[in-house]
């Protein structure tokens, strides 16, 4: 039977890494927003900068890079 509570430690390792990953961020990202004295909205890459992030610029030609102008067909 499956109850909510704390994450075994040995055998939720993974689910606990990644939600430690998460709330860092959550956390992070709330700080900008105060700093910011408003909201960030990260879909926006404009307004925190996202588009110049080395990572997010390799990844944006990455899909530029494949047929029709980046757009995926699936």
């Amino acid at each position: 039977m499956y109850t909510n509570g704390y994450l075994h430690p040995f055998r939720e390792e993974g689910v606990n890494f990644y939600q430690d990953i998460v709330r860092s961020d959550i956390f992070k990202h709330a700080e900008l927003e105060r700093q910011a004295n408003g909201p960030i909205y990260p879909t926006q890459a404009s307004i925190h900068g996202a588009g110049e992030d080395a990572v997010v610029c390799r990844e944006q030609a990455i899909c530029a890079a494949v047929g029709d102008g980046g757009r995926l067909s699936w």
